[in-house]
């Protein structure tokens, strides 16, 4: 996607309900009683003191993520939009600098100071997923993301924003693009490991019937015999406790366990 379009398609979605939480990111405290990032090991003095900062401004929303974006009930979630916050900053501060070996410092020194968080001074179960130094597959993973949260919101605006509909349906096939390239390595049924994916990436049904030729003035870019989008409700289909009740229970491990409850899932369908 060219950084044009990106932009284009940043102000058509400010309102929207995940770069709502993004922005709750950006507006929280960048200040914390303890000295993360300090020893920071770069020779250039200027480079180093802007790293650091970057640094303890992920670190802090890090330490303070039980009391940010308070509407996600699930600890997973807030987990999700904190990851793909910071993961945003630090891709829009190095912009296609990743080769610098500056990068790969900063990014080894934040894993360790992620570490240290979710060990020490986290007062929730530490997030399950956190940084690594390949940020090649970020952007994609943040766009599948924020569809799935913003998808009842894009559903209302496809029929109600009549002038902006030609780009949502660009969105909605650039979307589709990304789902098809990227399903088979989320949603292997004999893989036992944890997930490659994050929590929020959808599974293919293959037992649903397929979809009707979608009809463009109201919707997708599904055609008859495509895929079938299903989004997982972690509530119902993987047992995912909330943050408020690991804390009140003492459970601070994080861990999860998939597919507990596949008999009784709970998809919501994504057809329109």
């Amino acid at each position: 996607m060219t950084t044009a379009k990106r932009a284009e398609w940043e102000t058509l979605f400010k309102d929207f309900p995940a770069q709502k939480q993004y922005k709750i990111f950006d507006e929280s405290a960048n200040s914390c009683y303890r000295s993360y990032c300090e020893n920071l090991s770069i020779p250039d003095l200027a480079k180093r003191i802007e790293l650091v900062n970057l640094c303890k401004s992920i670190a802090c929303r890090y330490t303070n993520l039980p009391y940010i974006v308070r509407s996600e009930r699930k600890y997973s979630d807030r987990c999700s939009y904190f990851i793909h916050w910071a993961q945003d900053v630090i891709k829009k501060h190095f912009k296609v600098d990743s080769a610098s070996s500056y990068y790969y410092h900063f990014i080894f020194k934040l894993i360790d100071v992620a570490r240290e968080i979710s060990w020490e001074d986290l007062k929730s179960p530490p997030c399950q997923r956190l940084f690594d130094s390949d940020f090649k597959h970020w952007e994609v993973e943040k766009d599948i993301h924020d569809y799935f949260k913003n998808i009842e919101t894009l559903k209302n605006k496809i029929d109600t924003d009549v002038d902006k509909r030609n780009s949502y349906l660009e969105y909605l096939t650039y979307i589709k693009g990304l789902y098809e390239r990227n399903h088979s390595e989320c949603c292997d049924p004999y893989d036992i490991s944890y997930s490659n994916c994050p929590n929020y990436f959808v599974k293919l049904d293959q037992e649903a019937p397929h979809y009707k030729e979608n009809h463009l003035d109201t919707v997708l870019v599904i055609k008859a015999h495509g895929l079938s989008f299903k989004a997982v409700d972690y509530g119902t289909d993987y047992d995912f406790a909330t943050l408020d009740n690991q804390i009140s229970s003492g459970d601070n491990t994080g861990m999860v366990v998939p597919g507990s409850n596949k008999n009784n899932t709970n998809w919501t369908s994504l057809r329109w």
